[in-house]
Order: C-alpha cells, then structure tokens, then sequence
C-alpha cells in the first residue's frame, strides 16, 4: 500500500497491490475448461473502463470458489477474439470502455530492454511493430510478458510470425500520429500455421 500525493503534499488516494492469496492463477491452465463453482456475478459500473468483453456483468472469485477441471469438451474453442482491424486503432484509441484485440504480422523487433521505472523498479520491456499490409501499430511488451515473447520469437521456426495481441490498450504518443498498443493479457506467436 503506498499513497498518493499531491503536489502540495496532501494525500489524494491510496494505491494497493492485491495477492492472489488463494492462487487461483497456478490452479486454470489456457485452453482448458473448467467447472468453476461459489462464485459472484457482479454488474460493472457505468463509468468502468477498459474492459475485456462486451458485457455489463463479470465473475468475481472468493475464498469460497472451488475449480475442477471438466473433462471431454471439445467443442469450446480454446481462444475467442474480436479483432479489431489496425486501421481502426485511431477510433479506438478514444474509447476506453473495452480492451480490444489485434492481429498482424511481425516486424522490426527490438532487442529486450531493460530500466528503472518512476519508482525505482527494475522494469524490462521489448518493442515491434505488427501490420496487416495496409497499416502497422507498435507494440510494446514489459516485464514478463516481454521475455516470454522474446523467447518465442526467437525459437520460431516458420516466417512470417503471426502475432495475436488479446486484451490491450491502444495509446496515442501526444505530438504524432503513432499508434502503441500495451497493457495486454496474452500474446500469441503462431510459430506452427
């Protein structure tokens, strides 16, 4: 927990980092199904943003969630996206009610970078570009997600490299006209097509 303050040093919010006490991460496995039971069903608020789906309700887990595996499923799909086309990344740059999802063909990777951020983190990150033959958006990957990336392109074995971006933001840099995409969930590298 830290706070917030403001430039006449009054506090104007407190930030907090929640645990995964109960590590649900390490129990769900991407593309498997699972029977997920004792949950909440939430309505997100009118003024939330950045959210992963067109939908007004969400689950929310609890120490009372219980996760089993459901067997024989084959007729899930393991990923469901809702591409948005790069040429309409401006249009979505100004609405920041949903993340939105990307698809393109893999260009000028930078090197892995690594530097200390406003609060003194050790932070790393990698820059490329994607595009659809008729506009292109930068990316940019940190920390883990990042190296994860890196690593997979590095072992690819198939070119070009399609890439799906899933979950993210789109930024304007102020002055110009490019395009970043960041604060993703997943990153897919089709290394076998």
């Amino acid at each position: 927990m830290w706070q917030q303050m403001s430039h006449n040093a009054e506090i104007v919010g407190m930030n907090f980092i929640f645990a995964d006490a109960l590590q649900f991460e390490n129990l769900l496995s991407e593309g498997e199904t699972y029977d997920v039971q004792r949950i909440f069903v939430r309505r997100y608020p009118d003024m939330q943003i950045f959210i992963c789906f067109e939908s007004d309700i969400y689950i929310q887990l609890n120490h009372m969630t219980e996760i089993f595996v459901t067997e024989g499923v084959d007729i899930i799909p393991a990923q469901v996206f809702d591409f948005t086309a790069l040429s309409g990344l401006m249009e979505a740059a100004t609405e920041n009610r949903y993340l939105i999802d990307v698809v393109g063909i893999l260009q000028q990777v930078g090197p892995i970078t690594e530097f200390t951020n406003r609060r003194n983190q050790q932070q790393s990150s990698i820059h490329f570009t994607i595009t659809d033959m008729h506009d292109s958006a930068q990316v940019v990957l940190h920390n883990d997600l990042a190296h994860t990336f890196h690593t997979e392109i590095q072992n690819a074995v198939r070119h070009p490299i399609i890439v799906i971006i899933a979950s993210c933001r789109v930024h304007l840099d102020r002055g110009s006209l490019t395009t970043r995409l960041f604060s993703c969930l997943y990153t897919f590298a089709m290394l076998k097509y």
